[in-house]
């Protein structure tokens, strides 16, 4: 924890946080960003329609933005479960990107569940 105050409203059900910096109110900022991202891609494909060519170039064309995206994420949460959570959404075939990325975290989000997952099969070459 990072010591922040949230705050559960039971009306709305958000969560608030006291510390504009804190991991929380960094994870609302993601989510808005992933969000529109993934909303922005939808209407695209959608735009698209049946043309799976199109639609394959389209995921060709924004994956980086994607990807450099989750990538500064992680760089930025590295003792903190947001890097772990941008981690598991990094699309990569490069086994030696992804390791490095892992052992760029603290030791404690390399023990999270899903980052011990990851490690062990890109480590192993099974991803």
């Amino acid at each position: 924890s990072d010591g922040s105050k949230i705050t559960l409203n039971l009306k709305d059900g958000k969560a608030y946080s006291n510390q504009k910096n804190g991991v929380h109110s960094k994870y609302v900022e993601y989510n808005k960003w992933t969000g529109d991202f993934k909303a922005d891609y939808a209407r695209r494909i959608e735009q698209i329609g049946d043309d799976q060519a199109a639609v394959d170039a389209c995921f060709k064309e924004m994956l980086p933005q994607y990807n450099d995206y989750l990538k500064a994420t992680i760089k930025a949460n590295k003792d903190n479960v947001l890097g772990a959570i941008a981690l598991s959404q990094y699309g990569s075939d490069d086994p030696k990107e992804v390791m490095s990325l892992i052992n760029s975290l603290s030791p404690k989000i390399q023990q999270h569940p899903e980052v011990a997952a990851l490690k062990k099969a890109y480590g192993t070459g099974n991803k």
